[in-house]
């Protein structure tokens, strides 16, 4: 991912998004949190319009960026010690 964060913008704003998400977690810092917000809408700009002129080229970052922004989960998401997901999986723990 740091090799594709050299030559894409976006796969790097993916990178800060997600590093400044898991400090404003670990910190409660609503800076940290401010931070991942912009740095996450950047990267979403930038996989849309990457996703738009798709190639051999940018498959790569576009697929990383992709996983790496779908893991990003604010505060507010994070699931609770046990959540009930479904009626076949049951509670989640």
């Amino acid at each position: 991912m740091i090799q594709l964060a050299i030559s894409f913008n976006f796969a790097a704003h993916t990178l800060a998004a997600t590093s400044a998400e898991r400090l404003s977690v670990l910190t409660k810092s609503q800076e940290a949190a401010n931070d991942s917000a912009r740095y996450r809408a950047l990267a979403l700009r930038g996989l849309g319009y990457e996703i738009q002129s798709f190639s051999r080229q940018n498959a790569d970052a576009v697929l990383s960026s992709y996983l790496g922004l779908s893991f990003i989960m604010s505060d507010q998401l994070v699931l609770p010690n046990c959540v009930n997901i479904s009626a076949v999986y049951g509670p989640v723990c």
